[in-house]
C-alpha cells in the first residue's frame, strides 16, 4: 500500500506532504512524479493530470503526484497570478519538496531506483529540470526557460538523462524560441538526450476545444506514454 505522505526537509525540521497514487493493477517496479504547474490542481487543470496519471497506470508504471503547494507556508491551488510573485523565493523550497518526493518514490517496496522518472507541467516542469539530476527520465511539458529574479533551470549534467519536450507553437505566455529552444540547447549541452514534440496551433496548457490543441493533447499524452515505457 502506497503511504498517503512522504516526509520533506532536513533533520527536524520536516513535514508531511501528501501525494495522490494513481497505481497499476498488476505488479510494477517503475514510477512516474508528476508536478503540476502554477495553478495546482484547479478545475482547469487537475482532469489532464490525472488522465496522464491514469495513463501510465494503465502500462503498468506507478504515478503519484505531491502536493508540493502544502509546504508551509501553504499555497492555494486556484490562479498562478498569486503563486508568480512567490515563485523567485520559493521555487527552491517546492523543487526540495519534489526532489523529497522523488526520493521517498525510490524506497517504495518493489520499486527499482533506476525506474523513477519526472513529469512537470508549465511550473512543474520547470521546478522538475531544476532537480533533473534526482532521475534518468523526464518529461516536460510547455515549461519556461527562466523565471524573474531565478537563474534559469540551473546547470546539472547528467549524462544519462533523457527529456522529452512539448511545447505549443503557439504559446504566447511561454513562448517556444525562448524558452523549450534554450532548454533544449542547455540539455544537449550538458550531453544529455533530448527530443521535442513542437505541437502547431497549440496555446499555453493545450487549452481549447479547436484541432490544434485537442490534437496536441491527444499526440503529447500518448507519445510521453510511450517516453516511459521505452525508458524506465
Amino acid at each position: 500500500m502506497i503511504p498517503t505522505t512522504f516526509p520533506t526537509g532536513t533533520g527536524t525540521v520536516t513535514e508531511n506532504i501528501s501525494w495522490t497514487a494513481e497505481e497499476p493493477a498488476t505488479t510494477y517496479d517503475s514510477a512516474v512524479i508528476i508536478a503540476y504547474g502554477s495553478d495546482g490542481l484547479a478545475p482547469k487543470w487537475k482532469p489532464e493530470i490525472e488522465r496522464h496519471a491514469k495513463a501510465l497506470a494503465a502500462v503498468g508504471i506507478l504515478a503519484l503526484t505531491p502536493d508540493y503547494f502544502q509546504k508551509s507556508p501553504s499555497t492555494s491551488h486556484d490562479s498562478s497570478l498569486t503563486v508568480f510573485p512567490q515563485i523567485p523565493l520559493r521555487h527552491g523550497s517546492w523543487a526540495i519538496v519534489l526532489r523529497d518526493a522523488v526520493d521517498a518514490c525510490k524506497t517504495l517496496p518493489g520499486i527499482d531506483s533506476s525506474k523513477v522518472g519526472l513529469l512537470g507541467f508549465s511550473l512543474g516542469g520547470f521546478l522538475s529540470l531544476r532537480i533533473r539530476d534526482s532521475v534518468d527520465v523526464l518529461v516536460e511539458y510547455f515549461s519556461p526557460f527562466t523565471f524573474p529574479e531565478v537563474d534559469g533551470i540551473g546547470t546539472n549534467a547528467n549524462r544519462l538523462l533523457k527529456v522529452h519536450i512539448h511545447h505549443g507553437e503557439s504559446d504566447s505566455l511561454v513562448p517556444l524560441m525562448q524558452n523549450a529552444n534554450p532548454i533544449q540547447s542547455q540539455l544537449v549541452r550538458e550531453r544529455a538526450t533530448v527530443s521535442m514534440t513542437k505541437h502547431p496551433g497549440a496555446v499555453h496548457g493545450f487549452l481549447g476545444s479547436d484541432s490544434g490543441n485537442s490534437t496536441a493533447r491527444d499526440q503529447s499524452l500518448r507519445e510521453t506514454i510511450q517516453f516511459f515505457e521505452a525508458n524506465l
